[in-house]
């Protein structure tokens, strides 16, 4: 892969993860959030399964702290994922009470 390339795939993703967070801000959004946060943490937790025979950093928290494509990756995100789609499931849980 191109750098240029790459580096317009990283710039994406982190514009990606910000709107995220900014949804997560905003009340109404947070059903979009959740399920885009849920959608994104299993693209990565796929793919750190797919890397854990041979870990490579992820530059998860950028040069702050170095981490690989380990356990402790997979760990991670399947507790975020979880929190995730708990929040998922309580917005839903809150639409339908509201509805009726």
């Amino acid at each position: 892969m191109g750098a240029g390339l790459r580096l317009a795939l990283v710039a994406i993703l982190a514009l990606v993860e910000v709107t995220i967070g900014a949804l997560l801000i905003v009340n109404r959004s947070v059903p979009l959030a959740s399920f885009v946060s849920s959608i994104l943490l299993l693209l990565f937790s796929a793919l750190g399964v797919l890397l854990i025979g041979d870990p490579v950093p992820c530059g998860c928290f950028g040069e702050l702290i170095e981490q690989e494509t380990d356990g402790i990756f997979l760990v991670r995100n399947l507790l975020l994922l979880f929190a995730s789609l708990f929040i998922l499931k309580r917005c839903k849980e809150a639409e339908t009470a509201s509805a009726l």
